[in-house]
C-alpha cells in the first residue's frame, strides 16, 4: 500500500509540475490572448537601425514566436510612423520560413489608433464588401527585452498576396501621398505613385485611366469610363472609406489593381490606422469622386451604395460584434503597451468612445444622404 501511495504521489507531482510548465509557457509566450514576439539584434545593429529608421536600412535579427526561433532581417517601415517613438518594422525571414504563412511582413505601429481595433473593424468591413484585403494578426513585441507593445502582423500586397488567393495580376500601382487623378494641372503620376507589378516604368495604362476620367461624359452612361476603371467597384470603395472616415485613403494608401491586360482597374484597400478620426464629409474628396458626383447618374449610384452599406453592412450590431469579438484577446496587451495603456489610455474608455463615434457617424451620414437626394 505504501509503495502504491508513493507511486501515486510521484505521478501527481509530475502532473502538477507538467501543468505548471504548461501555464508558464502560456504566460511567457502571450500577453493575455495576444501571442508574444521577441525580436533580438546586437546592440550595434539596433543603434544602426535606430539611426537609419527614415530609410530602408536593414539589420540581421532573431525572432522567437510561438516557441519557434526564426532568423531574418528587419528594417523600419511606414511613412509618418517613422518619426514616432512607436514605429513600424518590415521583417523578411530567411530559409523560406514563414510566420502566419508569411515569409515577409510588416509590423505596423498603428500610431493613430487609440483603441487597437481600427484595423480589425476596417478589414472586416472591406472583406464583407468583397475587396481582397491583406491579413493581419496581433502580436505583442519585445525588442531586445524592451516592451514595444501591440502590433498587427500585416501581410504585404506583393506577388505572394496574389498567388495565395489565386488572383491573376497584370499590373499593380501603390497610390502615394497627395496623388492626383487628373492631368488638368500638368500632373505627373510617377511623382506620387509607385508601380509595384511589374517593376518597370511603363505607366501607360494608368495614364489612360486618368485621361478617361478627365474626358468622360457620364450624362447617360458610365460604360465608357468602365473600360478603364471599374466604376461600381471604386464607388463601393470610396463609400465605405468615407463611412470609416479613413481620410488617409482617398489620395494615398490604396492600390490600383489590373487583373488582365484588358481589365479595368479595381481597388485593393491598404492601411487603416487613421479610421474613425475627425469627421470627413459625405464625399471624401479626390478627383475621381469629384467627376462621379458631377453627373446625376453616378452621383445617385454613389449615394445609393453608401445608403446600402450603412443599412446592411456598417450597422451598429455588426460593428459592435467585431469589437466585442476582439476585445478580450487584445485587452491585456493593450494595457501593457507603453504607448497605450501605460501611457494613460484606458482601453474600456477608448472602446466606448469608438462606439459612440460609430453611432454618431452613421446618423450623420444617413441624414446627409437624404439631404443630397
Amino acid at each position: 500500500f505504501n509503495m502504491k501511495r508513493f507511486v501515486f504521489l510521484i505521478l501527481l507531482s509530475f502532473l502538477v509540475y507538467s501543468c505548471n510548465i504548461s501555464e508558464s509557457n502560456k504566460e511567457s509566450n502571450a500577453i493575455g490572448g495576444t501571442p508574444l514576439m521577441q525580436i533580438e539584434t546586437t546592440e550595434n545593429d539596433y543603434i544602426n537601425l535606430l539611426e537609419n529608421k527614415l530609410t530602408d536600412f536593414s539589420v540581421p535579427c532573431r525572432l522567437v514566436y510561438l516557441n519557434k526561433v526564426y532568423n531574418g532581417k528587419i528594417s523600419a517601415s511606414g511613412s509618418g510612423s517613422r518619426y514616432h517613438d512607436k514605429w513600424g518594422y518590415k521583417v523578411k525571414l530567411e530559409y523560406g520560413e514563414t510566420i502566419r504563412g508569411l515569409n515577409e511582413f510588416n509590423l505596423s505601429s498603428q500610431i493613430y489608433d487609440k483603441t487597437g481595433l481600427s484595423i480589425l473593424i476596417a478589414t472586416q468591413m472591406y472583406l464583407k464588401l468583397g475587396f481582397p484585403v491583406n491579413s493581419s494578426n496581433y502580436t505583442y513585441i519585445k525588442f531586445n527585452g524592451i516592451d514595444k507593445g501591440l502590433y498587427p502582423i500585416v501581410e504585404r500586397v506583393e506577388e505572394q498576396f496574389f498567388s495565395d488567393r489565386n488572383m491573376p495580376v497584370n499590373e499593380l500601382y501603390k497610390i502615394g501621398f497627395e496623388t492626383k487623378f487628373t492631368f488638368s494641372s500638368l500632373y505627373i503620376p510617377e511623382y506620387n505613385i509607385e508601380k509595384k507589378i511589374p517593376d518597370d516604368n511603363n505607366f501607360n495604362s494608368l495614364k489612360n485611366m486618368i485621361n478617361a476620367l478627365d474626358t468622360a461624359d457620364l450624362t447617360n452612361s458610365y460604360l465608357g469610363l468602365n473600360k478603364y476603371l471599374d466604376v461600381k467597384n471604386y464607388i463601393k470603395y470610396h463609400a465605405i472609406t468615407v463611412i470609416l472616415n479613413n481620410q488617409d485613403a482617398f489620395t494615398n494608401n490604396f492600390f490600383l489593381y489590373k487583373a488582365k491586360p484588358n481589365s479595368p482597374f479595381t481597388v485593393i484597400p491598404w492601411d487603416f490606422d487613421k479610421c474613425f478620426i475627425g469627421n470627413v464629409g459625405i464625399y471624401g474628396e479626390n478627383e475621381i469622386i469629384a467627376k462621379l458626383k458631377s453627373f446625376p447618374l453616378t452621383k445617385k449610384l454613389y449615394l445609393d451604395t453608401m445608403k446600402d452599406i450603412l443599412t446592411n453592412i456598417f450597422t451598429e450590431s455588426e460593428v459592435f460584434f467585431i469589437i466585442e469579438h476582439y476585445y478580450m484577446s487584445i485587452k491585456d496587451a493593450y494595457k501593457n503597451d507603453p504607448y497605450l495603456g501605460k501611457n494613460g489610455y484606458i482601453f474600456e474608455d477608448e472602446v466606448n468612445k469608438l462606439k459612440q463615434y460609430i453611432i454618431q457617424r452613421r446618423n450623420y451620414l444617413l441624414n446627409q444622404i437624404e439631404l443630397e437626394y
